[in-house]
């Protein structure tokens, strides 16, 4: 029942002009004193040095007030005549420019918050105003002592992706500063949410435990670590879990908010699915090493997902016996399942104790059919958990007359293929094996839909289409960002192509194989 508390109003100075690079000098630094200077005077109705700007019409800045939406986002757009500046400069860079923006905190009270703030990488907190308000003005008369280690720099999320989050021990009448950049105008928001709970003194000797800074006591467990659902999973094909020889993996994506690393202990998977109520199908999570997450730390944990046993008609290879006796791909049903997150202290060196617990619930394994692209994992070649779609080749299989399967529910792929496709593709695969063919994708588009992408009609009155390239697999590995295909995504690239070599020699992968 945290709480959660979005600044309303934001007080701007600016805008000033700025350089090239990623981090611009501050450009109030030698006027009274910086940023934190500045808004005293401000908060105390005193007056405000000027501060001069070549972007303004008179050539002064002062204070401005922004108000943020009912999202909390703040539209910023100084009242600016720049397509006048562009002409007069001839050229778009004088369109660019920085300021301060700083909002005031009323927070229910002293604790340790979640801190989000969008449209910045970095915010700046000041945690404890009090400590300024009574800092120590140096010999010059213009600047308190140590008053740049008072902010402390928080990460932001700059492209609102929903998972970027910083904690900090914050005074309940905390402020917040934002370093602004901006082409004309940006927006950026901030939301503050806790505090976390604490545990509570029990013993009459903790009299000075009790008496101690806030920011010094023991935080409870629960809400202490954060999870959010994997962006994606991979598939099953025909009861077929796709990964490479090394298993499937997926990211765990999770934040510590605490003041003290947490290990990951221990992973509970319960099914959920009505298919397995008759608990036909297993499923396991598996970290390759104890992993240990910092305090304030967002991290991506590469995590081994195994899926044991099919329907119950199934054998150990993934198919079943078909009506005459032959060997058919098993028929394929999506699989949901909890996953149970077990973390514990790090200084507490107790590794039989599994320590506290977060759920991640309505977790799904999609069905796909052989001649559909599908998502498969890996674990790439710097040690994370990536994902790539694959086509096999159209006629790479031998299809045959489907055969109706009562059993088959809602998302059921049709058991189509007979042990002769299997032993057709083994011998073929004898003779010689097939390339794989990598498609790169641009921004924005996912592995799948760069998979999908490569479709064609057999013929004008064919209802279907036909996805793949003939003679190759296609394979559409993930990179995302500017210059995606470039170094490590070059690595990426290449370690995507053998692993889908080393999932199509899986045994139990046969029929595509």
């Amino acid at each position: 029942n945290a709480n959660i508390v979005v600044p309303s109003s934001w007080d701007y100075l600016g805008p000033f002009p700025i350089g090239k690079p990623e981090f611009d000098g501050d450009p109030v630094c030698g006027r009274a004193g910086g940023i934190l200077s500045l808004h005293r005077l401000k908060r105390r109705g005193e007056k405000t040095p000027v501060l001069w700007s070549e972007l303004s019409p008179t050539g002064k800045v002062d204070w401005t007030q922004l108000s943020a939406d009912a999202n909390g986002m703040v539209a910023l757009q100084p009242a600016i005549d720049w397509n006048l500046l562009v002409q007069e400069a001839a050229s778009h860079e004088i369109s660019e420019h920085q300021g301060w923006a700083l909002t005031n905190l009323s927070l229910p009270r002293a604790g340790r918050y979640f801190v989000t703030c969008r449209g910045t990488q970095t915010v700046y907190v000041l945690a404890r105003p009090s400590l300024h308000s009574t800092a120590k003005v140096d010999g010059a008369g213009s600047r308190p002592v140590g008053e740049s280690s008072l902010l402390l720099p928080l990460v932001a999320d700059m492209y609102g992706s929903g998972v970027i989050q910083a904690a900090a021990d914050l005074d309940r009448g905390a402020v917040l500063y934002i370093h602004v950049r901006a082409k004309v105008a940006t927006q950026f928001g901030c939301s503050v949410e806790g505090p976390l709970a604490e545990k509570k003194t029990t013993s009459s000797g903790a009299a000075n435990k009790a008496a101690a800074a806030w920011e010094e006591r023991e935080l409870e467990e629960e809400g202490v670590v954060r999870l959010w659902k994997p962006p994606w999973l991979p598939d099953l094909v025909g009861s077929v879990l796709m990964g490479g020889r090394g298993g499937a993996y997926f990211p765990l994506r999770l934040f510590n908010a605490g003041r003290e690393p947490r290990v990951l202990s221990r992973f509970m998977v319960r099914i959920t699915s009505a298919r397995d109520t008759a608990s036909l199908r297993r499923v396991a999570v598996e970290a390759d090493e104890e992993w240990a997450v910092a305090p304030g730390q967002s991290a991506h944990i590469p995590l081994r997902l195994i899926v044991q046993g099919a329907q119950s008609e199934s054998d150990k290879s993934g198919s079943v016996k078909g009506g005459s006796g032959a060997s058919v791909l098993a028929p394929c049903f999506p699989l949901t399942f909890d996953l149970e997150v077990f973390h514990r202290a790090e200084r507490s060196g107790d590794s039989s104790s599994p320590g506290h617990s977060v759920t991640l619930r309505g977790l799904q394994l999609r069905c796909r059919k052989t001649t559909e692209s599908f998502i498969f994992s890996f674990l790439d070649h710097d040690g994370s958990a990536s994902r790539a779609a694959a086509v096999a080749p159209p006629n790479h299989t031998r299809k045959k007359k489907k055969r109706p399967n009562s059993e088959a529910g809602d998302g059921a792929a049709p058991a189509d293929l007979d042990a002769a496709d299997v032993e057709s593709t083994s011998n073929k695969r004898k003779a010689a094996s097939l390339p794989v063919i990598l498609s790169l994708h641009g921004t924005g588009i996912s592995p799948s839909d760069q998979a999908d992408s490569y479709k064609r009609k057999p013929s004008p009155k064919a209802k279907d289409y036909v996805f793949g390239i003939a003679g190759g697999w296609l394979c559409a590995p993930e990179r995302h960002g500017a210059h995606n295909w470039e170094h490590t995504g070059h690595l990426t690239a290449l370690r995507a192509a053998d692993a889908l070599a080393e999932l199509t020699e899986v045994p139990a992968w046969g029929p595509l194989g």
